[in-house]
């Protein structure tokens, strides 16, 4: 098809859409592909670990084993990293490569030996803002704490029993420390494992490692290298009236597996990790918005307000993230940005947040005068700088600990 002036229409039209799809393919296919993997991640961390992760983009380059990845993000209920731009290499041309039990070798060679997979990160940014393991634990002392207390209460008390609860306690831990004594008086170290052997209950026994089956992919894919430039780490959240902060120029260490001390472990994870350039610094956290225990009275205040039966409750009930939750769905005022104001006008003189106030000029034009109660001598916020830091971190994966038999 041809008009008069002898240009062929379908040929124009055929050149645009090579352009437009060279143009995607060649500007728009890494996020698009990082999208769809980001969203297939998500399905998966979301609902196991409650995980959001984002990528910006991902190329894949199979001759050198590379996947390059920009802006990833991770998102947790404790800890937030970020990363600008890196790389993850598999080096399948490597013929010597480093192996799991190199790592407890004595040979300086095979100790030095590269990993198959490195990976490498420009612009790493990682914030500690919550420690939910340590609530959990909180909680759970909670509930079995009420617990023993139900169960006091539901007992009936014999004339053996007329003592108050906490005098009962207080002899159950007089007998108990008598019984530790006793046993403490055989000092060779065969006599206390067997009598704390003996001491276990009938019905429980330990269990002996047991062979997982399969092949462990991730104990396959380690050792792994690391390498990353410039990055910092952040703790801190807006209850706390300063942020720790560590800097770093360079780190490079790796990451290893290696067999666990104890027969009930599955594996022991290290991390050895280089900083070059460390500083550690302090610095006044401009969001912070009171202590923790000021918002929860606050809160707690208000829904005995507006709802009497919660003082009847436990603590626990309403502690724990479902129990919060539902009383999220019912008061709308919870969600309020104006209700998480600073809590600061029942807190103590001493413990009021400044904040910004101590720097700021008045609005008269006066010069700035520091009241006595405001004033710091000898504040140090530089808290460490070594060209050179080395940290050794491990950690064992428990397994399967006891057995319960009937």
């Amino acid at each position: 098809m041809a008009i008069s002036d002898g240009v062929n229409l379908l040929l124009l039209i055929e050149l645009a859409a090579v352009v437009i799809g060279a143009s995607a393919f060649l500007f728009y296919w890494n996020r698009l592909l990082a999208s769809v993997t980001a969203f297939l991640i998500r399905l998966y961390t979301w609902r196991t670990y409650n995980a959001y992760i984002t990528i910006g983009s991902l190329q894949l380059s199979p001759l050198a084993g590379r996947i390059s990845f920009r802006n990833v993000e991770y998102h947790s209920s404790n800890v937030s990293v970020r990363a600008l731009h890196g790389h993850i290499t598999w080096r399948y041309w490597k013929v010597r490569i480093r192996q799991e039990s190199d790592s407890q070798s004595t040979n300086t060679k095979r100790n030095k030996l590269p990993c198959r997979i490195s990976m490498f990160a420009e612009g790493v940014e990682g914030f500690i803002y919550n420690r939910t393991p340590a609530y959990d634990a909180i909680v759970e002392r909670m509930k079995k704490h009420e617990t023993e207390e139900m169960d006091v209460k539901d007992t009936p008390r014999t004339s053996d029993e007329s003592e108050p609860p906490l005098r009962a306690r207080f002899r159950n831990i007089k007998k108990t420390s008598t019984r530790g004594s006793s046993t403490g008086a055989d000092t060779s170290e065969n006599g206390r494992r067997k009598h704390v052997v003996s001491e276990l209950p009938a019905q429980v026994k330990p269990v002996a490692k047991t062979p997982v089956d399969g092949v462990n992919w991730f104990r396959e894919a380690l050792p792994l290298e690391l390498r990353i430039v410039t990055g910092s780490i952040v703790l801190g959240s807006d209850a706390t009236p300063m942020v720790l902060i560590g800097d770093f120029g360079q780190a490079e260490g790796t990451l290893e597996v290696t067999d666990s001390r104890s027969s009930l472990d599955l594996y022991k994870m290290t991390t050895n990790l280089t900083f070059h350039d460390a500083k550690v610094l302090t610095r006044t956290n401009v969001d912070y918005s009171g202590p923790l225990l000021s918002h929860g009275k606050k809160t707690y205040d208000e829904l005995l307000k507006r709802q009497h039966e919660i003082a009847q409750r436990p603590p626990s009930a309403i502690s724990v993230f479902t129990g919060f939750h539902l009383l999220a769905k019912q008061f709308a005022f919870l969600h309020d940005p104006k209700f998480s104001s600073p809590p600061v006008a029942g807190l103590p003189t001493d413990r009021v947040w400044k904040g910004l106030a101590r720097y700021r000029q008045p609005e008269e034009g006066a010069p700035k005068s520091t009241r006595r109660e405001e004033r710091e001598y000898a504040k140090v916020t530089s808290l460490m700088e070594a060209p050179k830091l080395d940290l050794t971190y491990y950690a064992d994966t428990p397994g399967a600990l006891l057995v319960w038999w009937n």
